[in-house]
């Protein structure tokens, strides 16, 4: 508290050098008695002074109150009380009363102005999604880096508003910004996969500038925004997925999507394929569909770098996608130098 303060503090407190004269006529203690109240009350505020800002204004306010309501009460104890130390007595308990009364009174319209302002703050903070109509998606890094939410945007498969956070775009620029090159170049398409999206007329996408600084993790501010945007998280992280979901958020895997959109093959179907390397087993060959899914193929050693029609016997489905496992039944079909994919 700086010495102006305690100058108009103490000019705030002046008519209390003059109370007891009001209260007594030609007294020789009134002057005593004032000063003694003035530097009382003056003591009293110097005490509270290390109180915080908010709380301090409350107790002046409370002191002002309790100040106007012992002067007008003046004539009302000129009426009741007869003896000069009666009326002090009366005023400094009026006095008292008033600036107790008054310091609740400002103390509570704080609290409920704080509460007030908090729930305000908590709904302007928290962006509700329209009653109809699709939900946000928030996208994360590794669906950035990934780069197919390009083309899933570009022919209309995902609907609404696209959020990408600033937090997002400064974890990409990190890894950007790395001396391993691997890491560079993922970072740097990730970047790229931003731009390109934004350049896709039917895609509403919004940088989001919010961030988490009680939070480390960038998946815990992912789960933290998709939560107060009642969206929905886009990524291709098997861990975060796992974990959005026990915290009852709404995920999207773009993996899940696309094994969701694999041809489906039953055993006994014919397909054909290219095979690329030899397998694990002896004598099997493998081969890769147009979405990249591995075809293992039995008794197809030698027909590496051709194209052959294969006979499926089994699908075997993981969490990292499926392998299909064929056969092939023998050197009576003639292998060919082109083709790929189910045979018509």
């Amino acid at each position: 508290m700086n010495s102006r303060n305690h100058i108009l503090v103490l000019v705030f407190l002046l008519p209390l050098l003059f109370l007891p004269s009001l209260l007594t006529t030609n007294d020789p203690r009134a002057v005593p008695l004032g000063i003694v109240l003035y530097l009382a009350a003056f003591a009293a505020w110097f005490l509270l002074s290390p109180l915080p800002q908010k709380r301090m204004r409350s107790v002046t306010t409370g002191a002002l109150s309790g100040l106007a309501f012992a002067f007008l009460s003046v004539p009302a104890v000129y009426a009741v009380a007869d003896s000069p130390a009666g009326r002090a007595v009366l005023i400094l308990s009026l006095f008292w009363a008033g600036l107790v009364v008054g310091t609740s009174t400002a103390l509570n319209m704080k609290v409920e102005a704080s509460e007030r302002s908090a729930e305000k703050s908590a709904s302007e903070k928290k962006t509700l999604p329209p009653t109809e109509g699709p939900l946000p998606k928030v996208c994360d890094t590794s669906v950035l880096i990934d780069g197919r939410i390009v083309d899933i945007c570009r022919i209309g498969f995902i609907e609404g508003e696209i959020i990408i956070p600033t937090f997002i775009l400064h974890e990409l620029q990190g890894i950007a910004d790395s001396s391993e090159s691997l890491k560079r170049n993922r970072g740097r398409r990730g970047l790229d996969v931003v731009n390109k999206l934004k350049d896709i007329p039917e895609a509403n996408i919004r940088i989001l500038n919010t961030d988490y600084p009680d939070e480390s993790e960038v998946d815990h501010k992912l789960i933290r925004v998709t939560q107060e945007l009642d969206g929905v998280l886009v990524t291709n992280d098997f861990n975060l997925n796992k974990v959005a979901r026990a915290r009852s958020v709404r995920v999207l895997n773009l993996n899940d999507l696309v094994n969701a959109l694999k041809t489906i093959y039953l055993p006994g179907e014919e397909i054909r394929v290219s095979i690329s390397r030899e397998g694990k087993e002896p004598g099997q060959g493998v081969a890769y569909l147009d979405d990249g899914t591995m075809v293992v193929v039995d008794n197809a050693v030698d027909f590496i770098g051709k194209t052959i029609d294969v006979v499926v016997t089994n699908i075997h489905q993981t969490t990292a996608g499926r392998m299909i496992f064929t056969r092939y039944d023998g050197p009576s079909r003639k292998p060919s130098s082109s083709g790929g994919g189910p045979r018509s």
